[in-house]
């Protein structure tokens, strides 16, 4: 059964096959629906735009219309049918429209960024009306043949999902509710999470083993009530956004909304800007004054596109519907390595995964053309008689992978790297037919970082290569560094990530072995697992090389599980019901192992109501030019005027040797001491130092009588350094 998922891929005829049957089908009803939409939320935001209107709805409205309409009309102008991937791609391209657009305002548009704002909306309201009135005339006496494919589904099963879904979503609410958030501890959410949320996140596993194990498609509502549950937890129980990392790039993306321009001396992350310039312009259009709104649910956004194009890759794959589901599954509960806050990775990682899913749907390589007999015997590949696109549609969508490529290049320096990796192998075991595209991804990287990011790598060609090949100092940054710590409940935090990565790889490998002696070796998962680790013996990229290489090898690691541990169509009947049991008591153990590795740091990168209104009485009293130091980085900072209010670390020493050093400073700027609840955290949990270090370094700074003190709230303070 292929599901449609699948079957409704792609663009215009000759349509893409999996298992010989069509996956470009179009829905001409959806189509005009969604068309019509995009027109009338393009004209919304465009009214809204040229009368400057402050209306409630501005944020959301805008907010839709960009992360969906450019990309959707693009892709319609060329013939694109509704379907799930062109629906994820138009997510993707939209993006990266946003992307490229705000970093060409900044670089020379001279930040005109009203103009562009209204021939976007504009032009999207336009060509959506001519699109929707074309399809429509077009589709509309063309009857719409069933889904012979597509089963009957048994009420019973459509009740249990819904239900688990409804019972499961009221606990997990129940138990959010019920907890009290503040004091987390050394183990993060595990201490004080409710039996309810746990005993709602078990309903929720049940109910989608049962309805994966009839192969029905209402399993996907389950994955995504457990990905909501799992990467929303955060976002409906912390009182403000997490992460001390995305406060500072809404600070990028405020200065570059307020003021049009690069700080590319004073901070690196602005010689890839693109994820800042494109936020900067987002802010502008939805006129908010940061995009501190977003940043909340950020990590339930980039997961949910992550997992449905994670299910479109395990279908390209041969993959049943029960086993396209668990691969999803699998990746929200697998995905610890918190790189998909708001942030330029999250953003990238999007665009790559988007990117391998298409190429491999609409560019495969002809069957038995270029395949090396001798490669095929070694890797003994299976057979794939997909068919890819041609003429116009795969020439539209090949100037889209580009056009994500460009996007992805300018706003992150590590991804394009991966994509170089990823799609060279592709092409090596003849996977895809597109030969020039690691080429164009190196090129277009090399130009941007001879022309636009030249002031980082002049300054920083010594940390760019000083550690290629270095083993032992790749290592110590990226394992040693991040698991030292005497804590024994710390311990068991550092230990279940390490445990998660290592069961991820082992289980993919041996799902790999067990292929391979089948003769039927997926291939291109394959490349896609193997492609990152290459990264992690040419740069530590300051000891977080490891957790880039967990996260990009997620993707195709969760469909080798699936491929190895679900029932495949063969072997669905009544004798794999153990099956289903021990995979469903698989997934709901790994729930509580995956809240410890992914939240168990939550009390010094969460922030309580005490560290923000700390930080907002520091940005009310500090003037521009102002330094202000702190203990540890894990604060509530430079989310407001960046480049006016600079941040550094606190110097090591005794109080009087501290104040000593800041004095040299007070010479040139006024000098502030940011020591706040979630610094105070970090030093306990992360570095064992003694529950009370805070409290006494803030007494022994006081007592040298050089500092006034500005604000006390909770256990953090705001000091400032007065002259002798």
């Amino acid at each position: 059964m292929t599901p449609t998922l699948v079957r409704r891929g792609e663009l215009s005829p000759p349509p893409p096959q999996v298992h010989g049957r069509p996956i470009g089908a179009d829905l001409p009803d959806a189509a005009i629906v969604i068309d019509a939409t995009c027109a009338l939320l393009s004209a919304c935001t465009f009214a809204i735009l040229v009368v400057q209107s402050d209306v409630s709805v501005r944020a959301p409205l805008t907010l839709l219309f960009v992360l969906f309409v450019p990309g959707w009309t693009l892709a319609r102008l060329f013939g694109a049918p509704a379907s799930v991937l062109s629906a994820i791609g138009s997510v993707a391209l939209s993006i990266a429209v946003l992307t490229i657009l705000g970093q060409s305002l900044v670089l020379f548009g001279g930040w005109k960024w009203y103009p562009a704002g209204l021939v976007l909306t504009g032009g999207c309201w336009l060509a959506g009306s001519w699109s929707a009135l074309r399809h429509a005339a077009r589709d509309v006496p063309r009857p719409v043949a069933p889904l012979a494919f597509s089963p009957a589904v048994p009420d019973w099963i459509i009740s249990v999902s819904v239900n688990s879904v409804l019972i499961g979503n009221a606990l997990v609410a129940l138990g959010i509710n019920r907890t009290v958030d503040g004091n987390f501890g050394v183990l993060g959410l595990v201490n004080v999470l409710s039996p309810l949320f746990w005993m709602g996140l078990i309903l929720l596993v049940i109910g989608l083993v049962i309805v994966c194990a009839h192969g029905s498609r209402w399993a996907w509502l389950n994955v995504a009530a457990l990905v909501t549950a799992l990467h929303g937890l955060p976002g409906m129980l912390e009182p403000n956004p997490r992460f001390n990392v995305a406060w500072v790039h809404t600070g990028f993306a405020d200065h570059i909304a307020t003021e049009g321009t690069l700080l590319r001396f004073v901070d690196a992350r602005f010689s890839w800007a693109g994820f800042f310039a494109g936020g900067g312009l987002l802010q502008r259009l939805t006129g908010t004054d940061s995009l501190l709104w977003l940043v909340r649910y950020a990590p339930l956004f980039y997961n949910g596109a992550a997992v449905i194009l994670v299910g479109l890759l395990a279908r390209r794959f041969r993959a049943t519907e029960p086993q396209a589901v668990i691969a999803a599954a699998l990746f929200g509960c697998l995905n610890w390595i918190g790189q998909d806050y708001f942030a330029p990775q999250a953003t990238a990682f999007l665009l790559y995964l988007t990117i391998v899913t298409v190429v491999l749907y609409a560019f495969p390589a002809a069957p038995g053309r270029g395949r090396r007999r001798w490669l095929t015997t070694l890797l003994r590949a299976a057979p794939d008689n997909h068919r890819g696109l041609d003429g116009r549609a795969a020439v539209a969508v090949l100037a889209a992978c580009y056009l994500l490529v460009v996007a992805m290049v300018i706003s992150h320096q590590l991804t394009p790297g991966i994509l170089v990796s990823a799609t060279l192998l592709l092409v090596i075991v003849n996977s895809t037919r597109l030969r020039v595209l690691p080429i164009f991804v190196a090129v277009v990287f090399l130009a941007w970082l001879s022309y636009a990011a030249d002031v980082y790598w002049i300054g920083h060609f010594d940390d760019l290569t000083g550690s290629v090949g270095e083993v032992g100092s790749l290592v110590t940054q990226n394992v040693s560094a991040r698991t030292t710590s005497i804590e024994p409940g710390r311990q068991i935090v550092l230990r279940a990530r390490i445990g998660l990565a290592l069961l991820t790889w082992g289980l993919a490998s041996i799902s790999i072995a067990v292929h391979w002696i089948r003769r039927r070796t997926p291939i291109a998962l394959v490349c896609l697992f193997v492609a990152p680790f290459p990264m992690l013996v040419l740069q530590p990229y300051g000891g977080e090389m490891a957790l880039r290489v967990c996260y990009f090898t997620l993707p195709p690691a969760a469909i080798m599980i699936s491929l190895l541990v679900v029932p495949g169509a063969r072997t669905q009947t009544r004798a794999s019901t153990g099956s289903w049991v021990l995979c469903g008591a698989a997934i709901a153990l790994l729930t509580p192992v995956f809240v410890a590795a992914r939240f168990g740091n939550e009390s010094f990168e969460s922030f309580s109501n005490a560290d923000v209104a700390l930080s907002r009485r520091l940005y009310d009293v500090a003037p521009d030019g102002a330094t202000v130091f702190f203990a540890f980085a894990q604060s509530v900072q430079s989310y407001d005027r960046f480049g006016d209010v600079r941040f550094r670390g606190l110097p090591g020493g005794t109080a009087d040797e501290i104040t000593d050093q800041l004095t040299d400073r007070l010479q040139k700027s006024p000098v502030f001491v940011l020591l706040s609840q979630s610094q105070e955290a970090y030093g306990t949990y992360s570095l064992s130092r003694s529950k009370d270090w805070m409290q006494d370094l803030i007494s022994e700074l006081i007592a040298t009588g050089r500092y006034r003190v500005i604000a006390e709230l909770g256990r953090g303070v705001l000091l400032q350094l007065e002259q002798a």
